[in-house]
Formats: structure tokens, sequence, C-alpha cells
């Protein structure tokens, strides 16, 4: 369903672009940049290069994550060509409390009343429709950010007073329920982000309006004191967290990933391998280091980039950041000559970026980008507000006004194709999802999918297709079907680490018989998965291979 949603999103997103800049192009309009799209352009182009030198059995997966960065300075420039008068960025910034409104509802649905929410609530943990718990936090701590800069700020303030007497009622009702939502989801990365900007908002523009100040310090504070109660009531339906286990296993991956990043500083250990990369890294040191989980991300962006890409990754990303700082340093000299000048819309640049911080926590945290579309456009589309308000004329680049239209058809064509590739990308997911419902008995389906569908998503399809040929080869015992599974899955382990893929290898090898090369896989993954009996040594492992191997 995340997937669905995030394809969806983007589907929607390239089409409204490609009208867009169709539309800027047939009117001559022309294109605007700044000193920040300039340092995630390039920035972005850096972290591509690793991608000449990735192996073809890699290229997928970081090919993807690269086209995500494209996708962002994309969406980053798009937003740069309006103009941000206020109402237009009032109605942006009360679209975006709207979603995260929708979201808390959903939220609290699976809160207090988990059997009957719209939202199937697998767990102990609220996720509205992210099914994660500290996506959501991000989210709702966004909204905490947001509903605050529209109370502090008396620029974003409604004109009639009787109107925005009943605006600050609604945003302080508002205000405490996302909080008391915060505390209940009990995600400490979303607690750290809201805490963070909420305080920083109230330090820097918290003597604008002390009226309001006041207001939303005692509807943070009842949220915050509602939610401990509810929590600490024992009438929750959804018990507390223990996140002990949790902070030792973050430790212990930061120390790991620096390690990687130690013994392979410049170009790193390539695109698309952290997963596989990492947890062999931590069986083979002196000492090893316990597996507990397998880590797909180190929960650190930045750490990711550098750990895969070495010193081409660390300039790409560090061009970007430099990009953010731009955008902070200009927004903060702006405000202050503004405020002194008492110009309306004072302050709105600097919160904006404090808005964004939320968001910005959980990258350094977990890895909420490649789980949720929106948050990623809400991010840039805040970045991007910030760099437009808070610069008093925008940089623009010298190009004659044919130029400019023929990037603007460019830009369109552009919009179109990624357009088309969500398309296809969206009905290869509904295949998929469709066989993988009905325990992939009959992936008969997958054989209808477009070939550039099934391209997108190649290895999701493969994984199916060597599921569905495995359960047949119970009914049929054709043993081409268990060499071709062996080759499939001989090479699958060299990227991921699956612990049914390993039970199925083991057995097919051991039928065989190779029972050497079956005793080495079967060493491996007892390594990894040190609590599976199912790789001990007395386990016999010949068994009738079924439908277990599965995701």
């Amino acid at each position: 369903m995340v997937f669905h949603v995030n394809i969806l999103m983007t589907l929607g997103l390239s089409l409204g672009l490609f009208v867009f800049w169709l539309w800027r192009a047939v009117r001559r309009r022309t294109i605007f940049v700044s000193p920040t799209l300039a340092c995630f352009t390039a920035g972005g182009a850096i972290l591509a290069l690793p991608l000449l030198y990735t192996p073809d059995m890699r290229f997928a997966t970081a090919a993807w994550r690269v086209a995500g960065v494209a996708f962002g300075a994309f969406w980053f420039l798009s937003c740069l060509q309006l103009q941000w008068h206020r109402h237009r960025l009032l109605a942006t910034l009360y679209g975006v409390l709207v979603l995260v409104t929708a979201e808390t509802i959903i939220a609290g649905q699976q809160w207090l009343m988990p059997h009957r929410a719209w939202v199937p609530l697998y767990g102990n943990r609220v996720y509205g429709t992210f099914f994660q718990p500290n996506v959501l936090a991000s989210l709702i701590a966004t909204g905490i950010t947001l509903t605050l800069v529209l109370l502090l700020l008396p620029g974003l303030a409604a004109r009639p007073a009787r109107l925005n007497g009943i605006r600050r009622s609604i945003l302080f009702g508002m205000l405490a329920g996302f909080t008391t939502l915060l505390v209940c989801i009990q995600s400490r990365t979303g607690w750290l982000g809201g805490i963070a900007a909420a305080v920083l908002l109230l330090f820097r523009f918290g003597r604008i309006n002390t009226t309001n100040t006041r207001g939303a310090i005692i509807a943070l504070s009842g949220g915050v004191a509602l939610g401990s109660a509810w929590l600490l009531s024992g009438h929750t339906l959804l018990p507390l967290a223990d996140h002990t286990g949790s902070n030792l296993a973050r430790w212990s991956m930061l120390r790991d990933t620096l390690a990687m990043i130690i013994d392979k500083p410049l170009l790193g250990w390539g695109y698309g391998g952290f997963e596989y990369n990492f947890q062999h890294f931590r069986v083979n040191q002196v000492p090893p280091t316990p597996v507990t989980e397998i880590a797909r991300h180190p929960h650190n962006e930045i750490l990711l980039w550098v750990v895969e890409g070495g010193g081409i990754g660390l300039t790409g990303v560090g061009l970007m950041l430099a990009g953010v700082g731009v955008i902070v340093r200009q927004s903060i000299q702006r405000d202050r000559s503004a405020l002194r000048a008492g110009h309306r819309m004072a302050g709105v640049p600097t919160a904006l970026c404090l808005t964004a911080l939320p968001m910005a926590t959980h990258t350094q945290l977990e890895y909420p980008f490649y789980l949720s579309t929106l948050h990623f456009v809400t991010f840039l589309l805040l970045l991007s507000l910030a760099d437009c308000i808070g610069t008093s004329v925008r940089t623009q680049r010298t190009l004659l006004d044919t130029t400019s239209t023929r990037l603007s058809f460019v830009m369109a064509a552009l919009a179109l194709s990624v357009s088309v590739l969500a398309g296809f990308t969206l009905r290869g997911e509904i295949t998929l999802t469709q066989v993988e419902r009905f325990g992939m008995e009959d992936v008969t389906p997958l054989n209808t999918l477009p070939q550039l569908s099934r391209h997108l998503l190649l290895e999701r399809v493969t994984f199916d297709e060597q599921v569905g040929a495995l359960m047949a080869y119970n009914q049929t015992g054709d043993k081409h079907l268990l060499q071709s599974y062996s080759q499939w899955a001989q090479s699958y382990l060299l990227r991921r680490i699956d612990k049914n893929v390993y039970v199925s290898l083991i057995t097919i090898l051991q039928h065989q018989g190779y029972p050497e090369k079956a005793q080495r896989y079967r060493h491996e993954a007892a390594v990894f998965f040190p609590t599976d009996v199912r790789f001990t040594p007395s386990t016999d492992m010949t068994t009738t291979l079924s439908s277990k191997d599965r995701r």
C-alpha cells in the first residue's frame, strides 16, 4: 500500500509538472535559478558518477537512488519558478497542514480503535498510512512546527480580527492534538526533531506576539501532559515501547559504518551494496560484531552516500549541504533586516527552515525519503519557499528567451517521461501485489507485464518467479527448476541477505549432491541468523521444498 501511494504521488506530481512546464514554454517564461539550485545540481551530478563503475547486479538499486536525487532537483527547480506572494504561500502551508491533519485522524483511529481503523494496524505502534512509526512521527512533528509558525508570525495571520480569532482557536486545538499524538507514537526521532524545532521557533519569534506564544506553550504543555498521562495510565490498547535494544543496535551500526568508511575512504564500497557489504564486514571483523538484524541502511543518509560512494559521495553530499547552508544563511540575514524594518513577512524564511528541521533530523536517524514521497517533496518544498522568500532578488541566468523556452520544453518532456515510468511501475506493482497476495502459487500474471514494467521491477519480478518455480517443482518434479533456482539464489545472495533463500538453496544443494557447498552456505547463514535453528548443524533440511521462501 505504501508503495502504491508513493508511485501514485510521483505520477500525479510528474503529470502536474508536465502541464506546468509546457505552459511556461508556450508563454515563453524565464527560468529562475538560485545558488542553492546550483549546489544541488552539481552535488547530484557528482553523486551520479559512481554509477559508471557500479556492477550490473547492483546497478538497478543504485540507479533508483540517483534517480530520486534527480527528481528532487527537478522538483526544487519547479518550485523556484513560482511567485510566492502571501496568498499562495498561505494556501500552500495550510495545504500541508491539512495533509498532516488527515494523517493524524488516521493514526488516531489506529491508536484509539485499532480493530476498526480505516488503515489496519499490525503490531503495537501506530504508523498512519506509512506503516512506520518514525515516518509518521516526523510528519506530525513537522505539523507541530508549521502550526507554531502560523501562530507566532503576524505576517501569516488572517486580516479580519474575528476570522483571526477563529483561526487561532483552531490552530491551538490542532497544536495540542498533534503534540498528544506525537507523544503516544513513542518515536524518539520525532520527539527530538519536534522539540528542537519548537524550542528554536519560540526562542527566535516568541517575543513578537506574546499572547499567541503563551497560548502555544499552554497547548504544547497540555498535549505532552495528556499524551503522557494516557500512556502511563495503562488504559491504552497499545503498550509502552522499549528502546533499550535499539539504542545499542544504533550505536553498533554507527561504529561499524564509520569503520567501513575508514577502510575504503576513496571509492567507497560501491552503490547498491550496503546490505551485503555491511553484514559481511561486521562478521569478518576481529572480534566480529554479533548480528542482531539485517540492515539495508545505516539509518543516516549522509553516511550511506559516503560509505558507498567514498570521497565522491562525500563531495556530492557536501555540495548539497552547502546549498542548504546558503538558504539558512540568507534567510537569517534577510529576517534580521526585515524585523528591524517592521516588514510584514519578516521571519518567514527562517521559520520555514526550522519547519523542515524535523524531517532533516529524521534523515540522520532513519531513512524517511525512501519510505514516503510526501516527506521528500514537502521537505524540498519548504526549502524552496525559504530560498525564494529569503532573497530580495532571485538570481537569473543570462539566457535568451529562446533558450529558456527550449529548456522549458525539455523539462516538460522530462516530466512526461517520469509520468510514463511511474505509470508502468504502478502497473507492475499492482500485478506483483496480486501475485504475492495469493502466496505466489500462480505467477502467470507476471508473464503479461509490459517489458518496461518488468525491467523497472526486475529484482522483485524475478524473485516472485523463482519462488513460483520452486513451488511448481513440488508438483512437477522438474529438476531444471531446481537448477535454475540454485543459480539465481547464489547470485541473489551476493547482493541480499535473506534467510529463506538460504534455507531453500541449502536444501537444493544437498538434494543435488553438493554437501560441501551446502555446508558453506549453512555456516554463512548461521553467522547472519544465529538464533535460527534451521541453520544449526543438527537440523535436517532435506525436507520437501515448499512455499516458505518468500519475503
